[in-house]
């Protein structure tokens, strides 16, 4: 009796097909359809960081006013747990890296996700100068705490908007803006030393804030120490949208 074909000469190269399909169909989801957007990613780090170092500042400022050292102490833990938040930024920084370099769709837009990364990390920076402009404005006098309370909380406002909008360039340059303002009126003369370290400080935080904006650190300085001119924000890097089909 004569034995059946055996199936497997036909098997082998059937299953390569089928793992080559399989293969060719993963690249399309994860390179194509669903690749995480470097830039949203970063986005939305940047709004939690911004938004919990907007309601420091705005706790620091109520301390000023109130000379209250429970709240100028919650504020100070505020800043200190914020490291928490910038650590979530620095993971976001590194997982928009390796998408960029791992994704097709993203390859192409590297320029500005590694522009939109460098301005996140200004956040470090960011968040220090807060906390230094806490802790020296909470050793001047109390009437000195109270004329710097405002200032602050103009500041923390300037923030908050920002947060709001991270990538929309007309926010970027108010928020630029409005730290370039407060910081050219941050000081004058006659200051005892802790009011000089505190406007000092503060002038530290609005750079910070024009920095993160994406002012150049050197049109910063330069602006706040003529004090003529004003600070030009470039274009955000935009979000990459995927187009829709019927």
């Amino acid at each position: 009796m004569p034995s059946s074909p055996s199936p497997w000469p036909t098997a082998g190269p059937q299953r390569l097909v089928d793992a080559l399909v399989g293969a060719g169909v993963a690249l399309v989801f994860t390179q194509v359809l669903f690749s995480p957007e470097p830039v949203a990613l970063l986005r939305r780090a940047e709004a939690t960081a911004l938004t919990d170092l907007a309601g420091a500042l705005e706790r620091t400022a109520r301390a000023l006013e109130r000379d209250d050292d429970e709240l100028a102490e919650r504020a100070m833990n505020s800043l200190r747990d914020l490291r928490d938040r910038l650590a979530e930024l620095s993971r976001a920084r590194r997982a928009s890296s390796r998408v960029v370099r791992h994704s097709l769709v993203w390859r192409t837009r590297m320029a500005g996700v590694v522009r939109e990364s460098e301005n996140a990390g200004h956040l470090d920076l960011l968040g220090g100068s807060c906390l230094l402009l806490t802790r020296t404005a909470l050793a001047m006098s109390l009437p000195e705490r109270r004329r710097l309370a405002p200032g602050v909380r103009e500041l923390a406002a300037a923030i908050a908007d920002l947060a709001r909008a991270p990538g929309d360039r007309p926010t970027r340059q108010r928020a630029a803006d409005r730290a370039l303002d407060l910081a050219r009126s941050a000081s004058s003369p006659g200051q005892c030393q802790p009011a000089v370290a505190a406007a000092a400080a503060f002038q530290m935080v609005a750079t910070d804030v024009m920095v993160f904006a994406g002012v150049d650190p050197g049109q910063a300085v330069q602006a706040l120490r003529e004090g003529t001119g004003e600070s030009q924000v470039p274009d955000p890097a935009p979000p990459h949208r995927r187009s829709r089909r019927c």
